[in-house]
């Protein structure tokens, strides 16, 4: 895996959106699917990507909503436990 440093999510987000990928994130937001439903129809709705980036936020506050707007899908992945 290559590791890149960026200033912002804009840039990460310019460098993966020029390499193809599809860029979702993973959190809990009026605007999630789950995890299940992500995967049954990735193949059909992202085929053409070439490859999958996933932003994770804090465990507290999880992922800011303006990069959740810029995101390709937001995915929530069930778990157990409460957001402090």
């Amino acid at each position: 895996m290559n590791l890149q440093e960026f200033e912002n999510f804009a840039g990460a987000l310019e460098k993966l959106r020029a390499e193809n990928f599809c860029v979702v994130a993973g959190e809990i937001a009026e605007n999630s699917i789950s995890i299940v439903d992500f995967r049954e129809n990735f193949f059909q709705k992202f085929s053409e990507k070439s490859g999958l980036a996933v932003v994770l936020g804090n465990e507290v506050t999880g992922v800011e909503n303006s990069t959740l707007a810029l995101v390709d899908a937001v995915v929530e992945v069930p778990g157990t436990g409460v957001k402090e």
